[in-house]
């Protein structure tokens, strides 16, 4: 718009105001974001979520080098020090993928063969 100065605000934070308005504008219904790798994670997620709550959700594609790992153990009783941040580590998305790549082709074979 002419004459109108309109303020910097960067991509993480013009798809997290969209989503906002967009959640206003439905207020019943869940939100769902389908975003690619760059939005996963929690620069669109924390503004969003905060605003929204519980109707807001993300369904993202990891990028490659991403981490993923298992939920942790449960504290013992009177067990000393911080609770755990992670468990188990998984492996990271490119190796995940490879490995239900392998699977689902495995899987769709024997689902073929037994429809045979």
């Amino acid at each position: 718009m002419r004459g109108e100065v309109v303020p910097f605000q960067t991509k993480m934070a013009q798809a997290a105001q969209m989503l906002i308005e967009i959640a206003e504008h439905f207020s019943t219904v869940p939100i769902l974001a389908v975003t690619d790798s760059w939005f996963g994670n929690n620069g669109l997620w924390k503004p969003a979520y905060k605003a929204i709550g519980n109707r807001f959700n993300i369904l993202s594609r990891l990028r490659c080098n991403n981490v993923l790992y298992d939920l942790p153990e449960k504290r013992k009783p009177k067990q000393r020090g911080r609770n755990k941040k992670y468990g188990q580590r998984l492996g990271s998305a490119t190796d995940m993928g490879k490995n239900s790549t392998t699977r689902g082709s495995v899987l769709q074979r024997e689902s073929l063969w037994k429809a045979a």
